[in-house]
C-alpha cells in the first residue's frame, strides 16, 4: 500500500515496502543519472541489498516525487521505532549501519520544490521525533534546502561534520602521479613488487575483460574469506549484501573488478564503479597471509591506473587515514538532525543518542582490538 499527496504540480508517493521500491527501479536509476546528487550509493543496486541486510529493524518510508509520470525526486528514508527505558522514539533516517553509508536525497536538476514537498509530507503524514540525515555531501543541494526549511520552522536543528572522503584528481598520467608521491610511498610499492616476485608469478586480472562473471565473483570471495572482512554470514549478513550488490552492478553493466594473483590465486581485490564521470572505490580486501607484500597497496595502485585510463575526472577512494598517502584532496560531508521542539521529545532523543554514543564507543574499542589480534595471527602464519 502507498499514500499519495498532491503538491502543486508534484505528486508525492510514499513507498512502504521493498516490492514497491523495486517497481520504480528503472525510473530511480534514470533519476540518479540525471541528478547532480547521484552516486553509486543512492542507486537501487546498492540501497535495496542494504535494506535486506538491515532485516526487520526498520519500515520503509521512501518518498517519490512525480511530475506527471516522470520521477523527479526520491528520499530513501526509513523509519525506526525505538523503545528504551519505557520510552518510544520515532526516527526518520537514511538506511543506516556501521559504518553508515554515504546517502543523499535525489532531485532532478530541472525540478524545484521537491525538498519542500517532502518536508510538508513528513509533517502531515508521518509521526516522528527526529529526522537524522547522516553523511550527506556538504555541497548537497538537498542539504542546503533542508537548512533553509529548518530556519522557517520550530525544529531543534543540529549540524555536524562527518568524516571526509579522499579522492584522487585524475587529470594526470600515472607516471606523473607516482612521481608526486612521497619517496617512502614509492619505496613501499617497489618493496611489495619484489616480495610478490619472490612468492611466485604475480599477475593482474580484471572483470570485464580477463574473467567471466562467475569466476570473478568466486575470486572476490576467495579473497574475502582470507581477509579481516569475512564476517556476517547468513541471508542478512555482510557477505550476502556484497554478493547481491555485485550481481546488481553486473546486471546494469557498471561493475569493475580487479584482482592481484600470485601463481593464479587471487590475494587482493578491488571493486570500482564508474558513475557520472567519477570512479568510486566501493570495496576492497586482501588475503592477510600476504599483507607483508603490500598486496592491498599494489591493488589500489592498479585501480588508480585503471581509473586514469578510463578518463574519469576523479577517483573517490574512501575515508580511511592511510589514504592520506595517496592524496590530499577531500570531499566534505555533514549530518543534519531535525528534532521536534517539545521538551519531552527532546529529552527522549537526548537519552537515546547518549546511549547510542556510549555503545558505539565500546564497539569501536572491541573491533579495533579484534582486528589487531587477527592481523597479528596472520602475520605469525604469513606466506611472506
Amino acid at each position: 500500500m502507498n499514500n499519495k499527496m498532491q503538491d502543486t504540480s508534484l505528486q508525492i508517493q510514499e513507498l512502504r515496502s521493498l516490492d514497491e521500491i523495486k517497481e520504480i527501479s528503472d525510473e530511480w536509476n534514470l533519476l540518479a543519472q540525471q541528478s547532480r546528487q547521484g552516486s553509486p550509493y543512492v542507486i537501487p543496486q546498492f540501497i535495496i541489498p542494504w535494506l535486506k541486510r538491515m532485516g526487520d529493524k526498520y519500515c520503509c518510508c521512501f518518498l517519490a516525487a512525480w511530475d506527471d509520470k516522470k520521477l523527479v525526486g526520491l528520499a530513501p528514508i526509513i523509519k525506526r521505532q525505538i523503545c528504551k527505558l519505557g520510552l518510544s522514539i520515532s526516527i526518520l533516517e537514511f538506511p543506516s549501519g556501521d559504518p553508515a553509508p554515504v546517502c543523499e536525497i535525489l532531485t532532478h536538476e530541472d525540478s524545484t520544490g521537491v525538498i519542500d514537498a517532502f518536508e510538508k509530507y513528513w509533517l502531515s503524514n508521518i509521526d516522528w521525533d527526529v529526522i537524522d540525515l547522516r553523511n550527506m555531501p556538504e555541497k548537497s543541494i538537498a542539504a542546503a534546502e533542508i537548512r533553509k526549511i529548518s530556519e522557517k520552522n520550530t525544529y531543534v536543528t543540529t549540524f555536524r561534520k562527518e568524516p571526509s572522503t579522499y579522492y584522487i584528481p585524475l587529470d594526470i598520467c600515472w607516471n606523473d602521479y607516482l612521481a608526486a608521491r612521497p619517496r617512502s610511498f614509492r619505496r613501499r610499492l617497489r618493496r611489495g613488487k619484489k616480495l610478490c616476485e619472490k612468492l611466485g608469478e604475480y599477475t593482474y586480472t580484471k572483470y570485464p575483460g580477463d574473467l567471466n562473471f562467475s569466476d570473478a565473483l568466486e575470486s572476490v570471495f576467495i579473497v574475502v574469506s582470507n581477509s579481516w572482512k569475512n564476517h556476517e554470514d547468513g541471508q542478512n549478513g555482510w557477505n550476502m549484501f556484497l554478493r547481491r550488490f555485485i550481481k546488481g552492478l553486473e546486471e546494469k553493466n557498471i561493475l569493475n573488478l580487479s584482482f592481484l594473483n600470485i601463481d593464479g590465486k587471487p590475494v587482493s581485490y578491488q571493486l570500482d564503479v564508474a558513475f557520472q564521470g567519477k570512479m568510486y572505490g566501493m570495496h576492497n580486501a586482501y588475503d592477510l597471509h600476504y599483507q607483508k607484500a603490500s598486496v592491498g597497496m599494489l591493488m589500489l595502485a592498479y585501480g588508480v591506473e585503471r581509473a586514469i585510463e578510463s578518463k574519469c575526472n576523479r577517483y573517490i577512494t574512501g575515508y580511511k587515514d592511510y589514504l592520506k598517502d595517496w592524496t590530499q584532496s577531500t570531499e566534505s560531508y555533514s549530518g543534519i538532525r531535525l528534532q521536534q521542539s517539545s521538551l519531552f521529545s527532546r529529552f527522549k532523543v537526548w537519552l537515546y543518542y547518549g546511549i547510542q554514543n556510549l555503545k558505539a564507543y565500546r564497539v569501536r574499542l572491541k573491533t579495533e582490538s579484534s582486528k589487531k589480534n587477527l592481523k597479528l595471527k596472520y602475520i605469525d602464519n604469513s606466506n611472506v
